[in-house]
C-alpha cells in the first residue's frame, strides 16, 4: 500500500488538503495515472476511495462527499493460466502432506484442480449434487463430468 501511496497518490493529492479534493480532480488523476500501468491505477484509486471514506468518517470531510464515487474503474484482463506437469505434481506432494491434517480442505482442492470448477461451485456443493459420474451446479453450469481420476482422487 505504501508504494502506491508513494507513487501514486501522494504525488497528485499530497499537498492538497482533504477537503478540496473533488470528483474532477480524481477524474483528472486517475485518467492519467491509468495510461501506463490500469491494474496499478485500480489499485491506487481503491486506497484513495477508502482514504476519502475514512476521512468522512473522522470528519475531515463532508459525509456524502467522497470523490471517488461515481468513477469507473478500468477494465481487467482475463487472465487464463493452467498448472504444467511439474506444477501439478508439486501441487499433488504438497496435497499429500497436508491431507491427513486437513482432509476437507485437500478434497476440495484436489476438486477444483481436477474439475475446473469455481471455488463457490465446490463450496457451495452439498452430497446431493454428486452423482456417480457428475457434479450437478445448480445455479452455475449444468452438469461437470466426472474422470475415473477425479473420482478416485476426490471421493475415495
Amino acid at each position: 500500500m505504501r508504494i502506491y501511496l508513494k507513487a501514486r497518490i501522494l504525488p497528485a493529492f499530497g499537498r492538497v488538503p482533504l477537503d478540496r479534493i473533488g470528483a474532477e480532480d480524481v477524474a483528472v488523476w486517475f485518467d492519467a495515472v491509468s495510461r501506463d500501468k490500469p491494474g496499478a491505477a485500480n489499485r491506487a484509486f481503491e486506497i484513495l476511495r477508502a482514504m476519502m471514506f475514512r476521512a468522512e468518517e473522522w470528519g475531515l470531510r463532508e459525509r456524502g462527499s467522497n470523490p471517488c464515487l461515481g468513477i469507473a474503474r478500468n477494465p481487467r484482463n482475463k487472465v487464463a493460466r493452467f498448472l504444467d506437469a511439474d506444477e501439478l505434481a508439486r501441487l499433488g506432494r504438497a496435497l499429500d502432506a497436508r491431507e491427513a491434517r486437513w482432509p476437507e480442505a485437500v478434497a476440495a482442492l484436489r476438486l477444483l484442480a481436477l474439475t475446473g470448477c469455481r471455488r463457490s461451485e465446490v463450496l457451495d456443493l452439498r452430497w446431493r449434487n454428486i452423482s456417480e459420474d457428475a457434479l450437478n451446479l445448480r445455479g452455475y453450469r449444468e452438469f461437470i463430468s466426472l474422470t475415473d481420476r477425479t473420482k478416485s482422487t476426490c471421493f475415495a
